[in-house]
């Protein structure tokens, strides 16, 4: 059994043995290790704050992009809505003008009919006058005809009654002739 606390007493101690080198090691450099690993966590901690930092540089410019580009669409869209308001006034004024316009050539048109109505009317009056004066006249002419007719038959009638007379006195002066 001396074998066997032997060995129980041996192994601990020929491990702690092995030990205290590798913890000689561990210590002495532990130092340099634990300021290794501060430096490498500042550094890594340096690198996230660097990263972070460069990220909320780049939503910084990002957003100021983004700002910029809003700006300019909403510009682009008061202009574009500018545009289409005057456009829509433009075309509005074109359409008064154009009604205007209309309102005053169908009053022209109307006055036109008007005018064309009452020119109407006095080229059938005219027209009427015409036919009426073409009528006397072919009445006159008629008349005038009937007239000179009858003046030639008159001048025969009155022919033949100064013939009928002369004759008439002739018989008296021959009828005389002879009583006397």
């Amino acid at each position: 059994m001396k074998k066997k606390s032997l060995l129980y007493f041996l192994i601990p101690v020929v491990a702690v043995l092995f030990f205290i080198p590798i913890y000689w090691n561990y210590l002495s450099h532990y130092d340099e290790r634990e300021a290794d690993r501060q430096a490498t966590i500042l550094e890594g901690k340096k690198e996230e704050i660097a990263e972070q930092d460069r990220m909320r540089q780049k939503a910084v410019q990002d957003a100021l992009d983004a700002q910029e580009k809003r700006k300019k669409e909403k510009a682009e869209r008061e202009a574009l809505e500018a545009k289409r308001t005057e456009e829509r006034e433009d075309a509005l004024q074109a359409r008064l003008k154009a009604a205007s316009e209309s309102r005053r050539l169908e009053e022209k048109v109307d006055s036109l009919k008007n005018d064309v109505k009452v020119e109407e009317d006095e080229i059938a009056k005219i027209q009427a006058d015409e036919s009426a004066l073409r009528v006397e006249q072919g009445f006159l002419e008629q008349t005038t005809q009937k007239a000179q007719q009858n003046v030639q038959s008159l001048t025969q009638v009155l022919e033949k009654i100064a013939a009928a007379d002369e004759a008439a006195e002739a018989a008296r002066a021959a009828a005389a002739k002879k009583s006397s």
